[in-house]
């Protein structure tokens, strides 16, 4: 095994993210009520998201085309975006605190995981800033390791289910495909590696079906199956 990728939202951490985005994105409206009415900037700032999902951009990061949506849509300049932005993060961010809550199992699979040396990278989809995956990395308890990579808008240029999102991945730390692992319980998004031929692991418990995900998994379990699976040598080491 050359290296590990795992999802955060619903595989290591129990999040809802059809509660926790319309809740950021309406708590960080409040921070433009003099520029923008609060659901106009709340439908503007989602449709981003969804732009950054649907493509890549090879020449800007998920962050420069992110803050240049904004910019044309709603005519909040950058400077000013991400400097209210900013403040939201200290002061809005820990009012989500209640949306995330720790999954069983995802401490002892990290511990195994990272005690095989191999590169473990937090591959949660990068459209969010680094704080608010740090943030919801500690209210579920696993902020204390050392991932090789998060992903996160600032240092990516594509999204999962992207192809891009994975060949950037195996680019910067080596290996073929055939010799990682992605771990998810996205059925489109996570299992999209498969196109690259990366085995993958569905976690099932808190599983997101989507029914344009053309794409079976190698494994499927909870976090304890696949612990054990890789302790009885049934995943490849």
């Amino acid at each position: 095994m050359h290296g590990l990728l795992f999802d955060l939202d619903g595989t290591l951490a129990q999040v809802e993210m059809q509660r926790f985005i319309p809740a950021y994105l309406d708590d960080l409206a409040l921070q433009f009520g003099a520029q923008v009415e609060r659901t106009r900037f709340s439908r503007v700032a989602r449709q981003a998201v969804l732009a950054l999902l649907a493509r890549g951009d090879a020449n800007m990061t998920n962050r420069e085309r992110y803050v240049a949506l904004i910019e044309a849509q709603l005519e909040i300049p950058v400077a000013l975006f991400e400097e209210r932005l900013a403040d939201w993060l200290v002061e809005g961010l820990p009012r989500l605190a209640h949306h995330v809550t720790p999954v069983s199992g995802a401490r002892a699979l990290l511990d195994y995981c990272f005690s095989l040396k191999v590169p473990v990278i937090l591959a949660t989809n990068p459209v969010f800033p680094r704080a608010m995956i740090d943030a919801r990395l500690r209210w579920a308890g696993l902020d204390d390791y050392p991932f090789d990579l998060i992903t996160s808008y600032e240092n990516s240029r594509y999204c999962k289910p992207q192809s891009g999102y994975f060949k950037d991945l195996l680019a910067s730390f080596g290996g073929e495909p055939h010799a990682w692992l992605m771990v998810g319980n996205d059925t489109e998004h996570d299992l999209a590696a498969a196109k690259l031929g990366m085995p993958t692991f569905l976690a099932d418990t808190f599983m997101i079906d989507r029914l344009e995900g053309n794409f079976s998994s190698d494994y499927r379990g909870s976090l304890d199956d696949l612990l054990a699976m890789m302790r009885d040598g049934h995943l490849f080491q």
